[in-house]
């Protein structure tokens, strides 16, 4: 079930932007990443330039379905004209982690998380109850790790080109130069660039998307990412 409120906020915030007309940023929505593989953890964290005398909701809608998160952490349906759990009750400016996730094996999709002000005590998506201006949208995704033939995000054919040919040579099918074909699993890649072993820590830009798809085109270098 998406929420029609949700759905006119965002538009609306979207307008805004391509419009020039940036939305006041006084309440921020951040999250440690935005592609995340199995064992990797989520971090959302919510920062309030100034106390609110509302409360804060957080809630994810994936599929046909709406949870919200209280304030202890725990998730629940949402049920229209029943009163909406806040994750934070009327915080006083400064950062708060919101949510810390690890991606379980199985857990496989897309998920968009919103947090915004609202009055408390009340159905949140109700009209009028939630402050459109401080609506924050936060797309994520959760893959699994790509195996031979995965379609990315991203040309992995060409990023590997340019980030990793030079030292594991053109093509890692024809042979495992450094250890390249470790690089099929983009989170031991990403632990080498993490360690800066044999100088990989000049990857450390490269994105966990950007990542996959070079992990996909080492499985199979004769597939063209896309």
């Amino acid at each position: 079930m998406k929420t029609q409120f949700a759905r006119n906020a965002a538009i609306a915030v979207c307008l805004m932007c391509s419009a020039g007309q940036r939305p006041a940023l006084a309440d921020s929505l951040t999250a440690s990443n935005t592609v995340f593989l199995p064992g990797e953890t989520l971090t959302l964290t919510y920062t309030a330039d100034q106390a609110a005398t509302q409360d804060v909701y957080l809630w994810f809608e994936f599929g046909d379905k709406v949870m919200f998160m209280d304030e202890n952490g725990g998730m629940s349906n949402y049920m229209a004209g029943a009163t909406t759990p806040a994750r934070l009750k009327s915080p006083v400016a400064g950062k708060y982690r919101l949510l810390t996730f690890t991606q379980p094996g199985w857990f496989y999709s897309s998920v968009v998380a919103y947090s915004a002000k609202g009055r408390p005590g009340s159905d949140a998506l109700a009209p009028g109850n939630l402050d459109s201006q401080s609506l924050r949208a936060q797309p994520l995704s959760f893959t699994e790790v790509p195996g031979k033939g995965v379609a990315a995000a991203v040309n992995g054919g060409a990023l590997y080109a340019g980030h990793c040919a030079s030292c594991h040579e053109d093509d890692p099918g024809l042979n495992n130069r450094n250890r390249v074909r470790n690089g099929i699993d983009p989170k031991t890649t990403r632990a080498a660039i993490q360690q800066n072993k044999g100088g990989m820590g000049v990857l450390s830009p490269l994105s966990s998307s950007e990542l996959i798809a070079i992990a996909a085109w080492i499985a199979n270098p004769r597939f063209d990412c896309h």
